[in-house]
């Protein structure tokens, strides 16, 4: 389980909470977080860069190839999103499987030791 994960878990278990749901409540009812609940406003940032490269693909694809002086510019940014988001992933799924790896680890010396 990743932090991620544990965070989500712990807000679900929160979320019967009195105080903690009151808070919740408030935050959902506030126009600047759209009414999005507190799950779907931590996911958000995970979710920017695919989004930027998405919103790229549909600019280019209603770009005219042949007329449009900033094609090329938006074709090389796109090509950069794409490369930072692959590394982003690769580099949390390193992080994830050490994650992973240290508590396997650290149940096996619980159960040793």
């Amino acid at each position: 389980m990743n932090s991620n994960e544990k965070v989500m878990e712990m807000i679900s278990q929160k979320d019967s909470c009195g105080r903690f749901k009151g808070v919740i409540m408030q935050t959902r009812s506030n126009p600047r977080s759209m009414r999005l609940d507190i799950k779907d406003l931590m996911i958000e940032p995970v979710q920017r860069l695919p989004r930027i490269v998405l919103l790229l693909d549909a600019i280019i694809k209603k770009t005219d190839e042949k007329r449009h002086k900033d094609l090329d510019i938006l074709l090389h940014v796109q090509e950069e999103f794409k490369r930072v988001t692959s590394s982003v992933n690769d580099r949390k799924r390193i992080v994830d499987t050490h994650q992973d790896t240290l508590l396997v680890l650290a149940n096996m010396s619980n159960k040793t030791g």
